[in-house]
């Protein structure tokens, strides 16, 4: 078997290239599995091929890998969250994150970020990009501590 892992975009050009991967041989052969990026999305989800075409062909067994920073369970996300929740429950946390977002956009409008740091869901999960912004700034911190040394 041979595996193929695409990140296409834009998602447009992916029927040309699963038609033209099948006309080289090299999907829909039964030997060939072709998984996409989450950025792929909707493109093949939900459509109708006709059975035996070259696109019902390349993309019969495709596959679809996510990315994600953790999942309920896991020790270091489930941390994570408790940590989180901890801190969008403290005042004085949500007032000094307030202080941290910009003030004003270019039109020099003021933004009031208290609509943000005042909802209810505010920090209660990680959400999807959390776990790797904190795993990108520790890596940044641990970095420049090595500059140091």
């Amino acid at each position: 078997f041979t595996y193929f892992f695409a990140v296409i975009s834009p998602s447009e050009l992916t029927d040309r290239i699963m038609i033209e991967a099948y006309n080289q041989g090299i999907a829909g052969t039964g030997r060939h599995t072709w998984l996409f990026s989450d950025s792929f999305g909707r493109t093949a989800i939900g459509r109708d091929f006709p059975i035996g075409s070259p696109l019902e062909r390349a993309y019969r067994g495709t596959g679809l890998m996510s990315a994600v920073g953790g999942i309920p369970g896991m020790d270091a996300y489930d941390k994570l969250t408790k940590s989180l929740q901890q801190l969008g429950e403290v005042e004085e946390v949500r007032s000094h994150l307030n202080t941290l977002f910009p003030g004003d956009y270019s039109d020099g409008k003021f933004v009031n970020h208290s609509i943000i740091t005042d909802q209810e869901a505010f920090l209660k999960t990680p959400g999807l990009a959390s776990p790797f912004l904190y795993d990108a700034v520790v890596a940044i911190g641990l970095a420049s501590c090595g500059l140091l040394e």
